[in-house]
Protein backbone atom coordinates (compact mmCIF):
# COMPACT_ATOMS: atom_id res chain seq x y z
CA UNK A 1 0.00 0.00 0.00
CA UNK A 2 2.95 2.04 0.63
CA UNK A 3 4.48 2.05 -2.15
CA UNK A 4 1.45 1.96 -4.24
CA UNK A 5 0.95 5.56 -2.49
CA UNK A 6 4.81 6.51 -3.32
CA UNK A 7 3.82 5.83 -6.62
CA UNK A 8 0.94 7.79 -7.40
CA UNK A 9 2.45 10.95 -5.68
CA UNK A 10 5.62 10.65 -7.52
CA UNK A 11 4.10 10.07 -11.26
CA UNK A 12 2.37 13.46 -10.32
CA UNK A 13 5.49 15.37 -8.81
CA UNK A 14 6.80 13.80 -11.94
CA UNK A 15 4.62 15.34 -14.35
CA UNK A 16 4.35 18.65 -13.04
CA UNK A 17 8.03 19.19 -13.04
CA UNK A 18 8.00 17.87 -16.41
CA UNK A 19 5.38 20.49 -17.52
CA UNK A 20 6.96 23.32 -15.51
CA UNK A 21 3.87 23.74 -13.07
CA UNK A 22 4.14 26.23 -9.98
CA UNK A 23 4.78 23.44 -6.76
CA UNK A 24 2.36 25.57 -4.52
CA UNK A 25 0.02 25.32 -1.76
CA UNK A 26 -2.79 24.43 -4.42
CA UNK A 27 -0.19 21.62 -5.64
CA UNK A 28 0.67 20.31 -2.35
CA UNK A 29 -3.19 19.64 -1.27
CA UNK A 30 -3.57 18.05 -4.70
CA UNK A 31 -0.76 15.35 -3.35
CA UNK A 32 -2.31 15.25 -0.29
CA UNK A 33 -5.62 13.88 -1.73
CA UNK A 34 -4.25 11.73 -4.35
CA UNK A 35 -2.06 10.35 -1.60
CA UNK A 36 -5.62 9.83 0.48
CA UNK A 37 -7.18 8.66 -2.54
CA UNK A 38 -4.52 5.94 -3.00
CA UNK A 39 -4.53 4.72 0.77
CA UNK A 40 -8.45 4.64 0.43
CA UNK A 41 -8.31 2.46 -2.71
CA UNK A 42 -5.78 0.20 -1.10
CA UNK A 43 -7.25 -0.50 1.84
CA UNK A 44 -10.67 -1.57 -0.10
CA UNK A 45 -8.31 -4.02 -1.94
CA UNK A 46 -6.73 -5.64 0.99
CA UNK A 47 -9.58 -6.00 2.95
CA UNK A 48 -10.93 -7.83 0.24
CA UNK A 49 -7.91 -9.71 0.35
CA UNK A 50 -8.39 -10.54 3.93
CA UNK A 51 -11.80 -11.81 3.62
CA UNK A 52 -11.19 -13.55 0.49
CA UNK A 53 -7.99 -15.23 2.77
CA UNK A 54 -9.73 -16.41 5.81
CA UNK A 55 -12.84 -17.67 3.63
CA UNK A 56 -9.70 -19.69 1.49
CA UNK A 57 -7.37 -20.54 3.83
CA UNK A 58 -5.96 -23.88 2.07
CA UNK A 59 -5.92 -22.27 -1.74
CA UNK A 60 -2.42 -20.16 -3.03
CA UNK A 61 -2.10 -16.68 -2.00
CA UNK A 62 -1.69 -15.56 -5.21
CA UNK A 63 -5.12 -17.14 -6.67
CA UNK A 64 -6.66 -15.39 -3.93
CA UNK A 65 -5.23 -11.90 -4.43
CA UNK A 66 -6.07 -12.61 -7.70
CA UNK A 67 -9.87 -13.11 -6.92
CA UNK A 68 -10.30 -10.35 -4.47
CA UNK A 69 -8.56 -7.95 -7.06
CA UNK A 70 -11.21 -9.32 -9.92
CA UNK A 71 -13.62 -8.47 -7.04
CA UNK A 72 -12.68 -4.96 -6.40
CA UNK A 73 -11.57 -3.66 -9.75
CA UNK A 74 -15.11 -2.75 -10.82
CA UNK A 75 -15.66 -1.10 -7.92
CA UNK A 76 -12.54 0.72 -8.25
CA UNK A 77 -12.79 1.59 -11.66
CA UNK A 78 -16.38 3.48 -11.07
CA UNK A 79 -15.35 5.26 -8.32
CA UNK A 80 -12.48 6.46 -10.42
CA UNK A 81 -14.27 7.68 -13.65
CA UNK A 82 -17.35 8.90 -11.08
CA UNK A 83 -14.55 11.39 -10.04
CA UNK A 84 -12.53 12.02 -13.27
CA UNK A 85 -15.75 13.46 -14.97
CA UNK A 86 -16.15 16.20 -12.35
CA UNK A 87 -12.17 16.29 -12.30
CA UNK A 88 -12.02 16.74 -16.13
CA UNK A 89 -14.88 19.27 -16.52
CA UNK A 90 -13.21 21.66 -13.08
CA UNK A 91 -9.87 21.06 -15.31
CA UNK A 92 -11.80 22.65 -18.85
CA UNK A 93 -13.48 25.52 -16.78
CA UNK A 94 -12.15 26.20 -13.81
CA UNK A 95 -8.93 28.54 -14.91
CA UNK A 96 -5.36 28.28 -14.45
CA UNK A 97 -5.04 27.55 -10.37
CA UNK A 98 -7.93 25.05 -10.54
CA UNK A 99 -6.86 23.62 -13.28
CA UNK A 100 -3.50 22.68 -11.87
CA UNK A 101 -5.55 21.42 -9.32
CA UNK A 102 -7.79 19.09 -11.33
CA UNK A 103 -4.90 18.20 -13.54
CA UNK A 104 -2.89 16.68 -10.32
CA UNK A 105 -6.54 15.04 -9.51
CA UNK A 106 -6.66 14.07 -12.84
CA UNK A 107 -3.43 12.29 -12.93
CA UNK A 108 -3.62 10.62 -9.49
CA UNK A 109 -7.08 8.72 -9.98
CA UNK A 110 -5.87 7.61 -12.95
CA UNK A 111 -3.11 6.24 -11.48
CA UNK A 112 -4.71 5.68 -8.31
CA UNK A 113 -6.89 3.09 -10.59
CA UNK A 114 -4.83 0.76 -11.59
CA UNK A 115 -1.83 1.55 -8.91
CA UNK A 116 -3.60 -0.53 -6.16
CA UNK A 117 -4.80 -3.03 -8.17
CA UNK A 118 -1.58 -3.62 -10.06
CA UNK A 119 0.83 -2.60 -8.11
CA UNK A 120 0.15 -2.96 -4.42
CA UNK A 121 -1.64 -6.48 -4.95
CA UNK A 122 1.57 -7.86 -7.23
CA UNK A 123 4.35 -6.65 -4.51
CA UNK A 124 2.26 -8.21 -1.80
CA UNK A 125 2.33 -11.55 -3.45
CA UNK A 126 6.01 -11.41 -3.59
CA UNK A 127 6.62 -10.31 -0.24
CA UNK A 128 4.55 -13.63 0.60
CA UNK A 129 6.65 -15.91 -1.54
CA UNK A 130 9.95 -13.78 0.54
CA UNK A 131 8.68 -14.62 3.32
CA UNK A 132 10.59 -17.00 5.66
CA UNK A 133 8.72 -20.39 6.74
CA UNK A 134 8.31 -19.86 10.09
CA UNK A 135 8.58 -23.38 11.76
CA UNK A 136 6.83 -23.23 15.32
CA UNK A 137 8.54 -25.41 17.58
CA UNK A 138 6.70 -26.27 20.93
CA UNK A 139 8.79 -24.28 24.02
CA UNK A 140 9.22 -25.79 27.48
CA UNK A 141 7.90 -24.04 30.05
CA UNK A 142 9.53 -23.76 33.39
CA UNK A 143 6.71 -25.56 35.56
CA UNK A 144 6.39 -23.95 39.02
CA UNK A 145 6.93 -26.78 41.79
CA UNK A 146 3.34 -27.23 43.58
CA UNK A 147 2.86 -26.89 46.77
CA UNK A 148 0.54 -29.33 48.22
CA UNK A 149 -2.36 -27.83 50.22
CA UNK A 150 -2.97 -29.53 53.23
CA UNK A 151 -6.29 -30.70 53.75
CA UNK A 152 -8.77 -28.64 56.15
CA UNK A 153 -7.85 -29.44 60.09
CA UNK A 154 -9.42 -28.93 63.00
CA UNK A 155 -7.80 -26.35 64.72
CA UNK A 156 -8.77 -24.52 67.97
CA UNK A 157 -7.13 -21.41 69.21
CA UNK A 158 -8.14 -18.54 70.77
CA UNK A 159 -7.95 -16.17 68.54
CA UNK A 160 -10.61 -18.65 66.07
CA UNK A 161 -12.39 -19.15 69.68
CA UNK A 162 -12.50 -14.97 70.14
CA UNK A 163 -13.64 -14.65 66.55
CA UNK A 164 -16.77 -16.31 67.19
CA UNK A 165 -15.38 -19.62 66.07
CA UNK A 166 -16.15 -22.66 67.78
CA UNK A 167 -13.45 -25.22 68.78
CA UNK A 168 -14.56 -28.09 66.13
CA UNK A 169 -15.31 -25.95 63.14
CA UNK A 170 -12.91 -26.57 59.93
CA UNK A 171 -10.78 -23.87 59.32
CA UNK A 172 -8.66 -23.79 55.94
CA UNK A 173 -4.73 -23.29 56.96
CA UNK A 174 -3.35 -20.03 55.48
CA UNK A 175 -1.12 -20.49 52.53
CA UNK A 176 1.98 -18.31 52.22
CA UNK A 177 2.14 -16.24 49.03
CA UNK A 178 4.87 -14.19 48.11
CA UNK A 179 2.70 -11.12 47.99
CA UNK A 180 1.61 -8.94 51.43
CA UNK A 181 -1.49 -9.38 53.00
CA UNK A 182 -4.63 -6.99 52.01
CA UNK A 183 -4.43 -3.93 54.29
CA UNK A 184 -7.56 -4.31 56.45
CA UNK A 185 -10.33 -0.94 55.08
CA UNK A 186 -11.47 1.40 57.48
CA UNK A 187 -15.47 1.36 58.09
CA UNK A 188 -16.87 5.16 56.95
CA UNK A 189 -18.81 6.82 59.23
CA UNK A 190 -22.18 7.72 58.19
Amino acid sequence: AVVAMIHDAVLVIGLFTWLHKPFDAVFLAAVLTIIAYSVNDSVVVFDRIREQRKRRSGEPFARVVSDACAQTFPRTVNIGLSALFILVTLFLLGGQTLGDFALALVVGVVTGIYSSVMVASPIAVLLERWKPSVSVRPVKVRQEAKVARPAKAKVATATAIGEGLEGDEEVAPRVSTNRPAPRPRKKSKK
